[in-house]
């Protein structure tokens, strides 16, 4: 049961860095949009005010 809750968060980290990669490669003036999930994680993390 324990491996299959890594996997979930490894799933969800691997879908997460790609919408960032994705993100990047965007011209320099358009704006990313984030969920309110990435929000509020960004703000726990102390990113966002």
């Amino acid at each position: 049961m324990r491996a299959s809750y890594h996997e979930q968060l490894i799933a969800r980290w691997l879908v997460e860095q790609r919408h960032w990669c994705d993100a990047s490669t965007q011209e320099a003036d358009s704006e990313v949009e984030f969920t309110e999930e990435m929000r509020e994680d960004l703000e726990s993390l102390g990113y966002l005010d």
